[in-house]
């Protein structure tokens, strides 16, 4: 394929200007999928945070249900937690809204590229989430 003179011409004169731009081009994209890439790591790490959480609450409330005992029913919740990889924050039983419910607090670290780097970003890395399990069964 042969480049038009003109075109040729253009790019001569120009000095560079087409390599500064695609420098700049890529830095612009490589800045969107680092931004992209993390946004879905720090999604996911909420997404599952709140599925263990949710699970581990239902597993207390049916332990509970089983024993009649809240720290049997609390270290269900703490062993769900762990086995599933998330760090155990907190589980206390919800007397006032259903006899045996109870809410239970675990976090999870994304693992991401850029946002544990910085400060402002750095509380994204970190996600705290709260389950309660109200099902009648």
């Amino acid at each position: 394929m042969r480049i038009p003179k003109k075109i040729r011409e253009l790019c001569r004169n120009e000095e560079g200007s087409f390599l500064g731009t695609a420098i700049f081009l890529g830095i612009i994209i490589a800045v969107m999928a680092v931004t992209i890439i993390d946004g879905t790591a720090v999604y996911y790490a909420y997404k599952a945070a709140t599925e263990v959480t949710k699970e581990a609450a239902g597993s207390a409330r049916q332990e509970y249900r089983l024993h009649r005992n809240e720290f049997r029913s609390g270290q269900v919740a703490v062993d769900h937690c762990e086995g599933k990889g998330l760090e155990f924050i907190e589980v206390r039983k919800l007397p006032e809204l259903s006899g045996d419910a109870f809410e239970v607090t675990c976090g999870a670290d994304a693992e991401t590229i850029a946002f544990k780097h910085l400060p402002w970003l750095n509380g994204l890395v970190h996600q705290r989430v709260s389950s309660s399990d109200f099902s009648s069964t």
